[in-house]
C-alpha cells in the first residue's frame, strides 16, 4: 500500500492537500488511528480556534477555552477520557489561518506539538502512552499531497 511508511515519516503535526485526505485517512485507518476532525471552515484566529476545537475535539465542552492554556489542557483531558493509543486530528480548511491569523496557526502547532510529546509517555502523569498527530488539511501549495517524501534537512 505505501501509505504507512508515508506517515511515519511526517511529523506530529503536518500539512497535507484536502485533495488528499481520503488517501490520509485510509493511511490513518490502515494505522489503527482514532480520526478526530476540526471543521476550521469558519476557524480565521484564536478566538474562533477554541470554539471550534470545543465544539468538535474537546468531547463538546460546554464553553470554548479561554487561553492557549485552556485549549491544550482540555485537550489533554479529552484524550485522557479516551480509550485509543493513536488518534489523529484532520483540522480541515486549515488555509484560513493563513489570512491574518497566522502566528495564531504557529502557536496552536507549537501547543499541538507539546501535548502529543507529553501524551506520548506516562511520565507527565497522563494514564497511557497515546500517539497524537495533528493534519492540517487545505488548498493552496502550503499544503503537499500525500503520500509524499519527507523533507530533508541535511
Amino acid at each position: 500500500m505505501g501509505h504507512p511508511a508515508s506517515l511515519a515519516r511526517m511529523s506530529v503535526v503536518s500539512c497535507v492537500s484536502a485533495e488528499h485526505r481520503p488517501a490520509l485517512e485510509a493511511a490513518l485507518r490502515t494505522e489503527g488511528y482514532a480520526l478526530l476532525s476540526l471543521d476550521g471552515t469558519e476557524v480565521r484566529d484564536k478566538l474562533s480556534l477554541f470554539r471550534q476545537a470545543a465544539r468538535d475535539v474537546l468531547s463538546g465542552q460546554a464553553s470554548p477555552p479561554s487561553s492557549w492554556d485552556g485549549l491544550l489542557d482540555s485537550l489533554w483531558q479529552a484524550l485522557a477520557a479516551r480509550d485509543e493509543t493513536a488518534v489523529a486530528i484532520l483540522w480541515n480548511d486549515a488555509q484560513q489561518m493563513l489570512e491574518g491569523g497566522l502566528e495564531d496557526l504557529l502557536v496552536a502547532s507549537r501547543g499541538l506539538a507539546d501535548v502529543a510529546r507529553q501524551v506520548a509517555t506516562t511520565e507527565h502523569g497522563f494514564p497511557r502512552e497515546v500517539t497524537l498527530r495533528v493534519f492540517l488539511l487545505g488548498a493552496g501549495p502550503n499544503f503537499p499531497p500525500f503520500p509524499r517524501e519527507p523533507a530533508r534537512f541535511r
